[in-house]
């Protein structure tokens, strides 16, 4: 900043011959950086706001947020938090709170002493930023419409409640990685991965480390407009059971995503344990989970686009059969452990094809390639 006022200071002398246009435009660029000082200073220190709201208070009231951690009723006052702010709910304050109005902050901070509930009063949107959700106490209520976190998730305590709603997790950019950390009877009703636009050829990467549930459809995606590329891999061999489909959609964009591990990380790194069918329409999509094929209705494998490579596919139903609806696979090994495959006209390829006594296979007009 202080370069480019002394290359403008330089313009000024060789323009300005008179000493009194000199002075003015020296002037000028004083003021502006007393004012560039003041903004920085300013938006460096913008504070963090803590819930002292009375008991089912509203999220957008003023009156309910303070600048420090105070007891309920003491310091409110403070702006409500803002896209800079953490939300902090901690044991000075354990009334509950009632999400009113749309949220857009940096983060949200529930600590272990907070015993309260944090809830929706309508299907408001709420954006959780690059600092992301962290939750060690209290109950949590999602909105019934969609939340958007952009950073960490750490569970570690209390209840989250999907309220029936869709968790949007959007991977970081340039270079950035953060975890989901779920913590103990984390279910998400629709859950969706994505990534925040912007970027130049990176990928970033999310980390899953411990096991939840979907209870409706699980989508992986990209709809960076830019250039940025994600991952999304596990630590500990992690298993999410999708109750619903598992999607992987095509969208505009050119950017890659890799699900559940990648060749760099070892290959197959996240288990799903699927329901519902399983549909991949994006040729910018590599999927190395793990699937087993649990539902007990008939699951349709539709393979349009995309790339199924290495981890273990396996067919173990009760009932209902494992059927194509496109020409599918890739380079997985397969295991028919319990139930019938029936592949119809379509061809269907794998590394290794594993069938066991008692189980059925019905190739129809279609073929099976294992090279």
């Amino acid at each position: 900043m202080f370069r480019l006022f002394e290359m403008i200071g330089i313009s000024c002398r060789s323009i300005c011959t008179s000493k009194v246009f000199f002075t003015l435009c020296l002037s000028f660029l004083l003021v502006v950086s007393v004012l560039y000082g003041a903004f920085s200073i300013s938006h460096a220190q913008m504070p963090n706001r803590y819930w002292v709201g009375s008991a089912g208070g509203n999220w957008s009231d003023s009156a309910n947020w303070s600048e420090s951690a105070n007891s309920c009723g003491v310091g409110g006052g403070a702006s409500v938090p803002g896209t800079s702010d953490i939300a902090y709910f901690v044991s000075n304050c354990t009334n509950s709170a009632s999400m009113n109005a749309t949220i857009d902050v940096a983060g949200i901070d529930i600590a272990s002493g907070y015993s309260g509930t944090i809830s929706p009063s309508s299907s408001v949107s709420i954006t959780a930023g690059t600092s992301g959700f962290v939750q060690a106490g209290g109950t949590f209520t999602s909105t019934a419409g969609t939340m958007v976190i952009s950073g960490t998730f750490n569970r570690t305590g209390g209840t989250f409640n999907h309220n029936s709603g869709t968790v949007i997790f959007k991977a970081p950019i340039y270079g950035g990685s953060y975890n989901i950390t779920p913590g103990s009877s984390l279910t998400f009703n629709n859950l969706i991965f994505d990534q925040l636009s912007g970027g130049y050829y990176y990928t970033d990467t999310i980390t899953i480390t411990g096991s939840f549930t979907v209870a409706g459809d699980l989508t992986v995606r990209n709809t960076n407009t830019d250039y940025d590329s994600y991952t999304v891999t596990g630590s500990g061999s992690p298993t999410i059971t999708v109750s619903g489909n598992l999607l992987f959609p095509s969208t505009a964009q050119t950017n890659t995503v890799s699900f559940g591990g990648d060749y760099m990380m070892g290959g197959s790194t996240v288990t799903i344990n699927l329901v519902g069918n399983f549909t991949m329409s994006d040729s910018n999509v590599t999927s190395y989970a793990n699937v087993t094929f649990n539902g007990t209705s008939t699951q349709t494998v539709t393979q349009s686009a995309g790339t199924v490579s290495g981890g273990t596919w396996t067919v173990n139903k009760a009932s209902g059969n494992f059927a194509l609806g496109s020409n599918a696979g890739g380079s997985e090994a397969f295991t028919l452990t319990q139930g019938t495959v029936s592949t119809g006209t379509y061809n269907f390829s794998s590394a290794a094809f594993i069938q066991n006594t008692g189980t059925t296979f019905t190739g129809g007009a279609g073929t099976i390639d294992t090279t």
